[in-house]
C-alpha cells in the first residue's frame, strides 16, 4: 500500500529537482547582485563626496588616523 505512494513521490519529485538544480545558478547570481548592490552603493557615496567621507570614517567607523588629517 505504502510502495506504490514512495514510488509515485519520487516521480513527482524527479522534474521538481530538475527544475530547481536548472533555476540554482540564476538564484546564486540573483543572491550575489543584491548583496553586491550595497558595496557598490556605499563605494558611491564615498566617491561622490569627500567630506561625507571623511565624516563617515571619523564620526561613524571611528578610524584614529583620520583626526590627524585637515579637514576642508
Amino acid at each position: 500500500m505504502i510502495l506504490p505512494l514512495i514510488r509515485l513521490g519520487a516521480r513527482s519529485w524527479a522534474p521538481v529537482s530538475r527544475t530547481l538544480d536548472h533555476l540554482q545558478p540564476m538564484a546564486a547570481l540573483l543572491a550575489r547582485a543584491y548583496v553586491a548592490e550595497g558595496f557598490f552603493l556605499s563605494g558611491l557615496t564615498k566617491v561622490r563626496d569627500w567630506d561625507t567621507t571623511l565624516a563617515l570614517f571619523t564620526e561613524e567607523y571611528h578610524v584614529p588616523v583620520l583626526p590627524l588629517l585637515p579637514l576642508r
